[in-house]
């Protein structure tokens, strides 16, 4: 796993409290599988939000990790998220209660990288990318932008 330096998510985190307010609120992060995702989703629980953990797999090291956090009133809710799919984007916000609970923020985190010359890439490489980092990105948005802005986050 890739080292992920303290200061990047302590300068998440206070943006996320600049943005939404304050601990208790509800906040999806993509991509929590591992890196970034992972340590954002552990660093807001610890500062007392709600947090909506999407991993690609449930079964992942990083969702195995958000799983255990019960520290708090509030335990990190692991939810099954491919970006890629609007059915999948849909079954994770009611596995959220998101319609019932509302949102206040999200961090679209997930995302692929395909390392290498462009001119070595296949065209599957390039859509994937774009599947997931564009198109992923915008269709979770579109989702969750209602109910955030319903919550005024």
């Amino acid at each position: 796993m890739k080292t992920v330096r303290p200061k990047t998510i302590v300068f998440a985190v206070q943006a996320i409290e600049r943005l939404v307010g304050g601990a208790g609120k509800r906040v999806l992060v993509s991509g929590c599988d591992s890196g970034i995702g992972l340590r954002l989703a552990q660093r807001l629980h610890e500062a007392g939000y709600r947090v909506l953990a999407g991993c690609l797999s449930t079964d992942s090291e990083g969702a195995r990790q958000l799983s255990k956090l019960r520290d708090r009133q509030h335990p990190v809710q692991v939810l099954q998220l491919d970006v890629t799919s609007d059915r999948s984007v849909q079954r994770a916000l009611v596995q959220g209660r998101v319609h019932d609970e509302g949102l206040c923020g999200l961090v679209n985190n997930a995302g692929v990288c395909v390392l290498g010359e462009f001119e070595w890439m296949t065209l599957e490489q390039v859509e994937r990318t774009m599947a997931v980092n564009l198109l992923g990105t915008m269709r979770l948005t579109k989702a969750c932008l209602p109910y955030i802005r319903q919550s005024k986050g």
